[in-house]
């Protein structure tokens, strides 16, 4: 469903490419799901982790030769705490091949059947860690209320917040979109991540108010977080057109639909192999 907002037209190769169509998708879908009062909450987030995350491995379909064991071994660990939720991927990512209209459609469930043997096997086992410090990642559009969440919760953490420091160098303009367009993006950039680095050094609990959507902008902070951190994630699952009325509402700092929609295609919902803990938020 979120294809008509990501329908790209290759003319030259008379194609149609839906780059990102999985991310818009998985809030289109939130709308749609708050409809059907039937559904439990465990079973939204089901449905919307499948949803976001049915192209992860669409490439082993279509291999010849056997995938490396690294790459095995990476979907191994995204889905060993959650061998439910890689059959349902799985699933989706086969009735969407199928109905796919291709010259070329080779099929290998080989690989898959594989992969899903091999996390049966896995028996994930993870004791809950016990740590007093812990870094958490706000992870979400904007307009999805992150920064209500934060003034919601008496947080025993430093709050670092990009749009802060980048408003912060110019106190005196009111439009964060003219601020946007004038500042020097690297340096607030390096004031951003000295401020994480100084709270990783002085032992601090941390926030990442940002919008973390996809795993490389996740990555950048969860590869300096210390083992004895607690790593966590807070998904906020707004609707789609809850977070367009609210742009819509923002004085002084409404974005165009086009770049929340180029947010929106980045997303790829939290998975165990990143985060320690995950929480989600309606």
């Amino acid at each position: 469903i979120g294809k008509s907002y990501s329908k790209e037209l290759d003319h030259d190769k008379k194609k149609a490419h839906f780059i990102g169509h999985s991310g818009i998708s998985f809030y289109k879908s939130i709308d749609i799901l708050n409809k059907i009062s039937s559904r439990s909450e465990e079973e939204k987030k089901l449905i919307l982790k499948t949803i976001s995350l049915h192209g992860e491995f669409y490439d082993l379909l279509s291999v010849k030769d056997a995938p490396s064991e690294k790459r095995i071994t990476e979907i191994i660990n995204r889905f060993a705490k959650e061998p439910e939720l890689f059959h349902f991927v799985s699933m989706h990512m086969l009735c969407d091949h199928y109905g796919r209209i291709t010259d070329n459609k080779r099929t290998n469930t080989v690989f898959i059947d594989y992969i899903k043997h091999r996390i049966g096997e896995a028996q994930f086992v993870k004791d809950a860690k016990k740590s007093d410090r812990f870094c958490t990642l706000l992870i979400g559009p904007p307009n999805c209320g992150k920064s209500t969440w934060i003034k919601n919760n008496n947080l025993d953490a430093i709050v670092l917040c990009r749009d802060e420091i980048l408003t912060s160098m110019f106190p005196d303009f009111m439009n964060y979109n003219e601020v946007y367009t004038m500042i020097n993006h690297e340096e607030v950039d390096k004031i951003l991540y000295e401020k994480f680095k100084n709270c990783i050094a002085n032992n601090k609990n941390i926030v990442i108010d940002m919008c973390n959507m996809s795993r490389k902008s996740r990555r950048r902070w969860l590869c300096s977080i210390p083992k004895h951190y607690l790593k966590s994630a807070v998904v906020f699952a707004t609707e789609f057109e809850e977070l367009f009325k609210r742009n819509d509402n923002r004085e002084n700092k409404a974005l165009s639909q086009k770049v929340i929609l180029n947010m929106m295609r980045s997303f790829i919902v939290p998975t165990y192999d990143e985060f320690d803990g995950i929480e989600w938020i309606y």
